[in-house]
């Protein structure tokens, strides 16, 4: 019901408040530095008004705001991020939604990974989707070195009663064309609530944090479970 999207200019002893957008559900913000008037903002919104928003900047502190893609309330919009998926020195759009803590949770089969490519002037279209119900984060890395985009996703709801959902890892073999992977059996993650990804052990390679929220919610539940999990990668050569 309240909430808004800002940038604040500091003049003097002042600190001045411009509202970009006077709307709600205002989730995650990157800054693109290419532009040449200064920095542009994506931003995605949840709530109401779902979608992402492209504010593009004058040079004058002014921005011309432009929805490139948008969606229904249901979908649950959560995360997203800005990655050159097909080469082409644009960059596309990684979204992943599955927000499901509303009045109507129930599985939903539009919830999961979405690719929509950059036509070079920011139109958007989708090209890719991968269902995951209650997708709650997904980031895109070369995690096998093999110079294309893989992308690793969790998923909080109902991760508990399907299991495999809880992290699934797409390895891109070409096209867009993906191979989907989950944890062994048994592998105590379930309702995945946040991840990062970096080198953790100083290898040269990509490896996964994955952060838990877990809660003894259903019988079949264990009475504890790791709050988080580390995938350490084992692949062959450096930088995957």
């Amino acid at each position: 019901m309240a909430g808004k999207l800002s940038w604040f200019e500091k003049s003097g002893d002042k600190i001045d408040e411009h509202v970009l957008r006077n709307k709600p559900g205002s989730l995650k913000t990157i800054l693109d530095y290419s532009g040449k008037q200064g920095p542009d903002i994506w931003a995605l919104f949840g709530q109401g008004d779902e979608g992402v928003f492209l504010y593009t900047n004058d040079g004058k502190g002014n921005f011309a705001e432009k929805q490139v893609l948008s969606f229904p309330p249901s979908y649950g919009s959560i995360s997203f991020d800005l990655v050159d998926f097909n080469g082409d020195g644009f960059k596309d759009i990684i979204y992943a939604c599955g927000d499901n803590a509303d009045y109507s949770q129930i599985l939903k089969p539009y919830h999961g990974v979405y690719i929509y490519l950059n036509d070079g002037k920011n139109n958007f279209t989708q090209k890719y989707f991968y269902p995951i119900r209650g997708c709650n984060k997904a980031i895109a890395k070369d995690f096998d070195g093999d110079g294309d985009l893989d992308i690793a996703a969790i998923s909080e709801y109902p991760a508990g009663k399907t299991q495999w959902e809880a992290f699934v890892y797409l390895e891109n073999k070409g096209n867009l064309n993906f191979q989907a992977y989950t944890l062994p059996n048994g592998t105590q993650f379930t309702r995945g609530m946040t991840m990062d990804a970096g080198d953790i052990d100083g290898d040269g390679k990509i490896d996964l944090l994955l952060g838990a929220g877990f809660a003894a919610m259903d019988p079949g539940d264990p009475p504890k479970a790791p709050l988080f999990i580390v995938l350490k990668n084992i692949t062959g050569k450096a930088n995957k």
